[in-house]
């Protein structure tokens, strides 16, 4: 769809019909739409206040409202900069890396899970429903229990925290990841995990440092589709306006 839609809105220019590039823009944007995302995530950036409940000091986390009720693909273009966990002790990279701790086992609190994988100050990533009524967060993903970090594609679920870190499957390297939002969730929200040691109840926010700057897009893949009757209508129209320009260009070729 992505092909012809290429397709037709060079027509669309080429014709200059307004009418025409309308029509294509519009079944287009049926087709697919993708919202640009960028910001900084503040190192103090705790992901468990994503929703109230939520234990640790720290401030609350980057949040990105969207509409609930269709699938949705995340994917980030750009994670830069870097965030320390002791006062600049030592500074971790997106991914967690090169910091003081080489591991996170944070705990579950409120209603969003915790993680367990590799490095600490990794930037990490939560999908909720604000409308829904508060319950017990879902698993903690374990990223040393099978799941890596690496793969090329995630579809957490509502609540479930995951791990980010710069967006693709290598450290600064390889292609980007997709992370695919629950069907009913209505809001991003981006943050960091710590604690004691990077382990057990999250904390000791405070005296982080350092911020995290992203570019990202978040796309609908699967939008609700128009009726059949009226894409045809559409196509129809389409077809009409092509002709008519071509008609009037042959005559003003002729004259």
């Amino acid at each position: 769809m992505r092909k012809l839609c290429a397709v037709l809105l060079w027509e669309a220019g080429l014709v200059r019909t307004t009418f025409l590039g309308v029509l294509v823009a519009l079944m287009c944007g049926i087709a697919a739409h993708a919202v640009p995302i960028t910001g900084a995530v503040d190192g103090k950036s705790n992901i468990f206040k994503a929703l109230p409940g939520g234990g640790g000091d720290g401030i609350l986390p980057y949040t990105f409202d969207f509409s609930a009720g269709t699938e949705k693909k995340l994917t980030f273009s750009s994670v830069s900069g870097s965030s320390s966990c002791c006062g600049g002790f030592t500074y971790s990279t997106p991914d967690g890396l090169g910091g003081y701790f080489g591991a996170t086992d944070v705990f579950s609190s409120g209603s969003i899970s915790g993680i367990r994988g590799p490095g600490s100050m990794f930037l990490a990533g939560v999908f909720v429903d604000t409308t829904a009524p508060l319950g017990a967060a879902p698993a903690r993903l374990d990223y040393f229990g099978g799941l890596s970090t690496s793969a090329s594609s995630y579809t957490p679920l509502l609540n479930q925290a995951f791990f980010i870190g710069d967006g693709l499957t290598g450290n600064g390297t390889g292609s980007q990841q997709e992370f695919f939002a629950p069907f009913a969730a209505n809001r991003l929200v981006l943050g960091f995990l710590d604690g004691f040691d990077f382990a057990g109840a999250p904390g000791f926010y405070n005296d982080n440092l350092g911020a995290l700057n992203f570019t990202a897009d978040l796309e609908t893949v699967n939008p609700v589709p128009l009726p059949s009757g009226m894409l045809l209508i559409l196509s129809a129209l389409g077809v009409l306006g092509v002709a008519g320009w071509r008609r009037g260009s042959g005559r003003a070729s002729t004259a």
